[in-house]
């Protein structure tokens, strides 16, 4: 499977299952956050542009589709101009997906912060 190996710890190499991971964002998944490996205790957190680019993606193409979809009458002309703007935002989703990974949070700069932004 594509990235397997992404979901471990960088450490020990412990293997987060599907639950486990969600400690490391806030409740809408929105917020990256810190989170204690249980098999060494190192403080890990998501990869923070992977992540970024992720929702970037998936907002705008919720946007994109809710925008064209409801507002443009349904026309052959809207049905294209959908697929150019889906499939840039499509790619975008996919390769941060496959790019996101669990990595050693820093203390100086904590997951929510966009201090080097």
């Amino acid at each position: 499977m594509i990235g397997l190996k992404r979901f471990n710890c960088p450490s020990c190499g412990y293997r987060f299952s599907w639950r486990e991971r969600s400690r490391f964002s806030d409740v809408l998944g929105l917020k990256r956050r810190a989170a204690a490996c249980p098999g060494c205790g190192t403080e890990l957190t998501w990869d923070k542009w992977p992540w970024r680019l992720l929702y970037l993606g998936t907002f705008g193409l919720m946007l994109a589709v809710i925008l064209i979809r409801f507002l443009l009458p349904e026309t052959e002309l809207s049905d294209l101009l959908l697929l150019i703007v889906e499939l840039p935002l499509i790619t975008v989703i996919l390769v941060s997906a496959y790019r996101l990974r669990l990595i050693p949070a820093t203390p100086d700069s904590p997951p929510g912060s966009d201090s080097t932004a």
